[in-house]
Formats: structure tokens, C-alpha cells, sequence
């Protein structure tokens, strides 16, 4: 499937110029990606590489932000973090 027919918002997705905000962002799609797959949808692994690369990306511009992630968590949505912040530390 095409990425604009799976999600009009990727057009937009790398442009972020903050490091918090594209953080952010990919812990509320990957949040809605585990949501789906534990709904019985297909793991989207195209959509996880797409949320994934450009934090990746921003990472190494500002590599202390790494450091960071663990401010930006709330008790609630730990799974999500915790599964965005490894991914992108083994990166």
C-alpha cells in the first residue's frame, strides 16, 4: 500500500526540526500501531521504519537528547516509550 493512502500525516513526518516533538510523535504512532496489532492487524514494520529513521536521523545531529527521553515518559504510556527508546538506542 502506498504511505499516503496508510497515513496522510507522513508527508509531514521527518520535517520536525525539534528532537522532542518527532520523540513525541513516534511514541503516539507506535502507541497506535501496538493498539492495532493488538486489535489483530499485521505488524507494519514499513510504518515502524518510517517513524524510526528520521528520529534516528535527528539522534545523531543532537546525540545528548538521547539522554533526555526518560524526562518525556509518563507512567501510562511506558510500554511505548520504553519500546521507541531502545529501538532507537540499538539503532
Amino acid at each position: 500500500m502506498p504511505k499516503d493512502v496508510i497515513d496522510p500525516e507522513l508527508q509531514e513526518w521527518g520535517k520536525s526540526s525539534d528532537f522532542t516533538d518527532l520523540y513525541l510523535k513516534s511514541v503516539q504512532t507506535y502507541k497506535r500501531l501496538f493498539e492495532n496489532c493488538q486489535a489483530g492487524s499485521k505488524v507494519e514494520v514499513a510504518m515502524i521504519r518510517l517513524i524510526m529513521i528520521p528520529l534516528m536521523d535527528k539522534a545523531l545531529e543532537e546525540p545528548e537528547n538521547i539522554l533526555m527521553m526518560h524526562h518525556f515518559c509518563i507512567k501510562e504510556e511506558y510500554v511505548y516509550h520504553q519500546a521507541v527508546s531502545i529501538g532507537l538506542i540499538g539503532g
